[in-house]
């Protein structure tokens, strides 16, 4: 935005007139002389994240619509890195996605790559681990930060593919969810700001259907159980006393063992995605 308060009414326009569930503001310029009442939008939870000491530009403030369940992270703050993380569990999520790991970031031009990288890096691997089965959204300004292996480490793809700033594509978008969503739309600047506004929207067209894989498990219900229980008592194990090397023991156990399993107990298919 290159500072919110001169801004702030045509911010609340664009996130109304766009109907967005979460707007993700870079380049904030608050400092502690602006509070949240001043910069609040109705219906919206404000969520910001200043330069420490009031400092001068960067900062990130999210808004998020107050009927969604979500909590910040603030145990993932870097005091050299400008980010936030959220975990938002709205009330209907794709099957086997548990809730959505939301990180935004403001990456100044002149800040370390590496230094990014290994943040999210490890801000992703900490989330994993404490809301297993998440989907991730990573956004902001990255301005020229290179991924290297982070998008393939987490199955992420850019949903950003036109220029935001000039010829180049500054503002980015990885999700790990991205055949439930469009490609990003560019929208014109907020106000006077050097940089387009990105909208990222649900897609209407059903997700690929992911392919199915077949297992194969072993009836091991109680009645196979007790029937390889007494197929083993019964057999004869004599010849394997009179056998003279440790590979025909072995041989002859594993034949012996392998066809009272096969029998007692009969493998299934079973398919799941």
């Amino acid at each position: 935005a290159r500072s919110m308060v001169n801004k702030l009414e045509d911010i609340a326009c664009s996130i109304a007139n766009n109907n967005c569930d979460i707007a993700v503001i870079t380049e904030s310029w608050l400092t502690s002389n602006v509070t949240d009442q001043l910069i609040s939008i109705p219906g919206y939870a404000t969520c910001r994240r200043d330069r420490p000491n009031d400092q001068r530009g960067g900062g990130i403030c999210t808004f998020i619509k107050s009927i969604f369940n979500f909590n910040e992270l603030p145990n993932l703050n870097d005091p050299d890195i400008e980010s936030q993380w959220f975990v938002l569990r709205p009330h209907r999520l794709p099957r086997g996605i548990n809730s959505i790991i939301l990180g935004t970031v403001y990456h100044p031009p002149q800040n370390d790559n590496d230094k990014l990288r290994a943040h999210l890096f490890q801000s992703i691997d900490s989330s994993l681990a404490a809301y297993p089965n998440s989907g991730l959204i990573i956004l902001g300004d990255f301005n020229h930060f290179i991924p290297g292996n982070f998008c393939s480490s987490f199955k992420l793809k850019k949903l950003v593919l036109l220029p935001t700033r000039g010829n180049n594509i500054l503002d980015q978008i990885f999700s790990s969810l991205s055949m439930y969503y469009d490609d990003a739309l560019i929208l014109p600047p907020v106000g006077l700001s050097d940089h387009s506004s990105v909208l990222l929207q649900p897609s209407n067209a059903q997700p690929t259907k992911l392919p199915s894989t077949r297992i194969q498990k072993r009836d091991c219900k109680p009645a196979n159980k007790r029937a390889l229980f007494s197929s083993l008592k019964a057999t004869n194990w004599t010849p394997l006393y009179h056998t003279n090397t440790c590979e025909d023991k072995f041989s002859l156990f594993h034949s012996q063992i392998t066809t009272a399993i096969n029998s007692c107990l009969p493998v299934r298919s079973i398919k799941f995605h």
